[in-house]
């Protein structure tokens, strides 16, 4: 027999679910639809964040940023009219991807496509097959995680290793400070860094080539040129930015603090060396956005 302090306890809790199980009952399809991409986009999350490296992780979530961007872009009547055949298959699907979520590992390449399936499942959810071209921005973001992971393992590291080095050697000459650059190695009175392969800035690269096909497909420039042009200049300015983290860690070594050593691993290999990713991806939405403005004035002015 339940204790009445327990019971009394456990009321609210039980009030809750019942107001959440009436909500879910008062939802329609379009309702239901999100609810399931919801939980379908937690789940990926949730999965990454056991299985994967937090590149891959970060990856993601500005995938599925973008793909939830275009949730604005439905009409507010719309509704998911999936037919016979593709309900059937987008539930198959979504269930595939759970069947093989519960068996990945580690990192490997089918783990990059299962929001790409999700999004197909989902997409028959919604629509028949015959309709599916309608979610072809969604399909083209998703598609991204893929690419980036052939793109990771295909691109070498040594010609972006020798720049971020020759960039920070640069940048401390720009300083005032001494700096020899020998190969990979950049060096000043009392430090020395070498650029190694995980410090070439690819994995930041890559994200903010993901940021700038995303925008590309969401907020598009007015020519074709201008969008290709704007996908390449992120990754430039991710390698720009890595250059100047190479210089930081040089200066962090050479310099007087007593806890130097803890400064140059956390801007090195933990969540300070993401600062810097931050700070691209800044500043490629200044170019972005004052690019973009500049284009609506122009069209204004005429």
């Amino acid at each position: 027999m339940a204790h009445p302090a327990s019971s009394h306890r456990l009321r609210p809790l039980r009030n809750a679910w019942r107001r959440i199980l009436r909500g879910c009952l008062a939802l329609d399809d379009r309702g239901l639809w999100l609810v399931v991409g919801g939980m379908a986009a937690l789940y990926l999350l949730i999965l990454s964040g056991l299985t994967q490296p937090l590149d891959e992780r970060l990856n993601l979530l500005v995938v599925l940023g973008g793909v939830a961007l275009l949730h604005n872009r439905l009409s507010p009547g719309w509704q998911p009219r999936p037919g016979r055949r593709s309900r059937w298959l987008g539930v198959a699907l979504l269930l595939a991807v759970l069947w093989r979520g519960q068996r990945i590992l580690g990192f490997d390449f089918l783990s990059s496509l299962l929001p790409l399936f999700t999004g197909l499942g989902l997409a028959l959810l919604a629509a028949p097959i015959h309709e599916l071209r309608r979610f072809w921005q969604a399909f083209a973001i998703l598609l991204l995680l893929p690419l980036l992971r052939l793109l990771w393992w295909a691109v070498p590291t040594g010609p972006f290793q020798w720049a971020s080095a020759w960039l920070a050697q640069q940048a401390l000459i720009i300083c005032g400070y001494p700096a020899v650059r020998q190969d990979l190695t950049v060096s000043i009175p009392g430090s020395s860094v070498t650029v190694a392969q995980l410090c070439a800035g690819i994995n930041s690269m890559l994200l903010l080539f993901a940021v700038a096909a995303i925008f590309a497909v969401l907020f598009p420039m007015r020519r074709p040129w201008q969008n290709i042009l704007m996908v390449l200049v992120a990754p430039a300015l991710a390698l720009l930015v890595n250059g100047v983290r190479v210089a930081v860690l040089a200066l962090i070594l050479g310099s007087p603090l007593p806890n130097r050593e803890w400064w140059f691993e956390f801007f090195h290999l933990q969540w300070g060396s993401y600062v810097f990713s931050a700070i691209a991806m800044q500043l490629f939405l200044w170019c972005y956005v004052g690019w973009m403005e500049r284009q609506v004035a122009r069209v204004e002015a005429r």
